[in-house]
């Protein structure tokens, strides 16, 4: 099974109600999370990512971000609402657009972007133990 499956039987598992994205825009949010939550990553290795990973534009400092429990609670108080997830994986390509509580997406190890549907917070989940989750706000 494949990744976006996983997230699929995982939303609906939650009562989270989705639509996939077309990748076109999966694509345009992606570009739109980086600019609003990672700019600066831009702006000092002239690179989109670093090292390969969104969440490193949090974890190497170029972007403030709260990391740990508090901002999944702080999400999760502000849920339900509508929200993007995107993966956050270079070239593993799929979004979603969801209405519905947090998803408890720490069962399945690898790198995912929330982003509020109006670009206000994201919260991002990584693949490896001990880094993350990352609250920011806009």
């Amino acid at each position: 099974m494949g990744f976006q499956e996983k997230i699929e039987r995982l939303l609906h598992s939650s009562g989270v109600e989705f639509e996939p994205l077309a990748q076109r825009a999966t694509w345009e949010l992606l570009s739109r999370w980086r600019s609003t939550f990672a700019s600066e990553v831009q702006a000092e290795t002239g690179q989109g990512t670093h090292l390969g990973y969104e969440w490193h534009a949090f974890s190497y400092g170029f972007s403030a971000a709260e990391e740990g429990p508090d901002g999944v609670a702080t999400v999760a108080a502000a849920l339900p609402g509508p929200f993007f997830l995107l993966s956050g994986w270079t070239g593993v390509d799929f979004g979603f657009m969801c209405n519905g509580a947090l998803p408890d997406l720490h069962s399945i190890r690898m790198d995912f972007i929330l982003v509020g549907d109006n670009f206000d917070w994201t919260l991002v989940f990584t693949h490896e133990l001990g880094f993350g989750p990352y609250h920011a706000t806009a």
